[in-house]
């Protein structure tokens, strides 16, 4: 466990003020927030642990088979049994599927918010599970719109906050279609340090986005869809322009004879040179960023293993990375050819 004696949980608030916030209670005033990018070992996929003292949030949870391994990791860093906040950006397999595995240790969630509309997975029934315990839920479509008497920023502290954005995109309470586009936008702020991120959100929702509201330039970027081509659009990268971006994919677009996984065979998806995550023109749009051409701060679990940004609250993080479980970027185990 690695958080201090004196941090601890008192209640759960509602979260709408930041005199009501979600963790009621000494959260540890000295802790550093810190974002993990879990490295997903199966496919392309998403997994964010965030943590900050006692409070913690999960983003999405990989495919089944590394939803073990977030359980794990979780496991590891979280001082008790509850997830202060949950939250599933959207249907797709490599972003739900291993929610329920992941979730297998925890005994509470104070609230779940995810795309909404008609569900039916295993991920919705593990989440009925909790709502029928007392999680309080939300649809993004609510969030975003102000309706049922909910609210679009959520206190997870004082100081600490996360607004759920109105991409104009989400799926509404009675439709079924939860793809790429209707991903959940979220920004995380706490004190000068902003974090944006919006699962496999493409260019169309982004446009969309940037008409509903005015963004702010920030921290951290976690590229959408895994740095595909069809998301990270120059203007929308631009406009946030973040000063560090976190590319969550750990498959190469080439094996190079690299020994795959053994349990279970992994869907290897779309490994071709054009249209493999992250995407090489999707790449170089990140490189043309203003902050990122001048201090060239990109990250990826590939090179970078489960990938650690910590901050104080000041608009700025301290990387940490560690060695990667695939070994993509194992120089010698590619013939001496780059990734």
């Amino acid at each position: 466990v690695n958080v201090s004696e004196s941090v601890h949980q008192d209640g759960v608030g509602s979260g709408f003020t930041k005199d009501d916030p979600v963790f009621k209670g000494n959260e540890g005033k000295d802790e550093p927030l810190e974002i993990y990018f879990i490295e997903m070992r199966q496919q392309y996929e998403d997994c964010i642990y965030i943590k900050k003292g006692n409070v913690d949030i999960l983003i999405d949870g990989g495919e089944a088979f590394d939803g073990e391994y977030a359980s794990q990791f979780m496991g590891e860093k979280m001082g008790d049994d509850r997830l202060d906040l949950v939250i599933a950006t959207h249907g797709d397999s490599d972003h739900i599927n291993g929610l329920p595995n992941a979730l297998k240790n925890i005994k509470h969630i104070s609230t779940i918010i995810d795309y909404g509309g008609i569900q039916n997975s295993a991920y919705s029934r593990a989440k009925q599970k909790f709502i029928e315990e007392g999680t309080v839920y939300h649809t993004a479509y609510d969030c975003a719109n102000l309706t049922n008497g909910i609210t679009s920023r959520y206190y997870l502290t004082s100081e600490f906050y996360v607004d759920i954005l109105n991409t104009g995109c989400y799926c509404k309470n009675d439709e079924s279609n939860s793809s790429n586009p209707y991903s959940v936008a979220a920004l995380f702020t706490y004190k000068d340090f902003k974090f944006f991120t919006a699962g496999d959100l493409t260019a169309s929702s982004e446009e969309s986005l940037m008409a509903n509201v005015d963004l702010p330039n920030v921290t951290l970027y976690k590229a959408s869809h895994h740095g595909s081509h069809g998301s990270n659009t120059q203007d929308f990268m631009n406009k946030l322009n973040p000063k560090g971006v976190a590319i969550s994919a750990a498959i190469s677009r080439d094996s190079y004879g690299v020994k795959e996984p053994s349990k279970p065979k992994p869907s290897w998806g779309n490994l071709g040179a054009t249209s493999g995550h992250p995407a090489e023109a999707a790449v170089e749009r990140i490189y043309k960023i203003p902050n990122i051409m001048a201090n060239r701060r990109v990250y990826w679990n590939a090179v970078n293993g489960t990938m650690c940004f910590s901050t104080h609250g000041e608009n700025d993080f301290q990387f940490a990375g560690s060695p990667t479980m695939k070994g993509y970027y194992d120089i010698e185990k590619t013939g001496g050819k780059g990734v």
